[in-house]
């Protein structure tokens, strides 16, 4: 939430937080000089835009609370991280201006310009799309039903968070501090990834490994391929090579490969520098 009061307050806007924690919204505020509430209704009061920030199970009832006059030309949007459980509720609620989109990147972004949203459509993709270049100016736009969203998500969030939580399962019972003295390249990044993910709270874990339709049959999949690659490791090397260059072909070969490098290398000086 607070990367949006941020930047919405820079752009001008007159923001009015609200959370179910008053504290936290009452600390948010005072860290930006805004205003609060302490009921969802007073928030809601009066206003152009809602912006829900909030888990995608808790997403439904919190557009079912949000109530603005009818007639209005209020728009409610929400950037949860998976659409098909969120998209019905807004397709529901009347009298307002639906926006379902997805912000791909963190918190420490300057600006919207040049960050990627998903634009979910919900009743109208076209309007919904110029609500978006409205409220995010110089932002890349991309326009997803709610299905095609949420099963790329499944492999952008759902998998990589699920693969990470194993990873750092599987490390519990190893020296921790020796490993990182002797750590190469591969474990550095693998590491500030982990850390970052066990790092989050447990709710928004929960969230992203659980609420999306698709990822279960996607963890099955990674479980069945770890299952595959041990026997084919077992197998000797002569059984591992044509799956490797599978695998570069499907990544773009070795012209990719080497971007990947740079990125990695890139990555590892980021590494340094913290």
């Amino acid at each position: 939430m607070s990367v949006f009061t941020r930047l919405l307050t820079e752009q001008g806007h007159t923001i009015k937080l609200y959370d179910v924690k008053p504290r936290k919204a009452k600390a948010l505020a005072e860290r930006y000089r805004l205003e609060h509430s302490t009921s969802l209704p007073e928030a809601v009061s009066g206003v152009d835009l809602v912006l829900i920030c909030a888990t995608t199970e808790t997403v439904p009832g919190l557009v079912t609370d949000v109530e603005p006059p009818k007639g209005s030309d209020t728009i409610i949007s929400e950037i949860a991280s998976f659409k098909m459980k969120t998209i019905p509720a807004l397709k529901k609620s009347g009298g307002i201006r639906p926006l379902s989109v997805h912000p791909m990147f963190g918190p420490d972004i300057d600006t919207f310009k040049g960050e990627t949203f998903a634009v979910v459509s919900v009743n109208d993709s076209l309007k919904e799309m110029e609500m978006a270049r409205m409220l995010f100016p110089g932002a890349k736009l991309i326009p997803l039903t709610p299905k095609v969203h949420d099963r790329c998500m499944a492999s952008i969030l759902s998998l990589p968070y699920f693969m990470n939580l194993a990873f750092a399962c599987a490390l519990t019972e190893g020296d921790l501090q020796l490993m990182k003295e002797l750590a190469g390249p591969t474990f550095k990044i693998q590491m500030s990834v982990t850390q970052s993910i066990v790092g989050e709270s447990p709710e928004l874990i929960h969230s992203l490994v659980n609420d999306n339709v698709f990822s279960w049959a996607l963890f099955q999949k990674f479980i069945k391929e770890t299952q595959h690659l041990a026997t084919l490791f077992e197998s000797g090397p002569k059984s591992v090579a044509p799956l490797v260059g599978d695998l570069r072909d499907f990544f773009g070969g070795d012209v990719k490969l080497k971007s990947a490098r740079a990125l990695r290398n890139l990555m590892l000086e980021s590494l340094k520098k913290n």
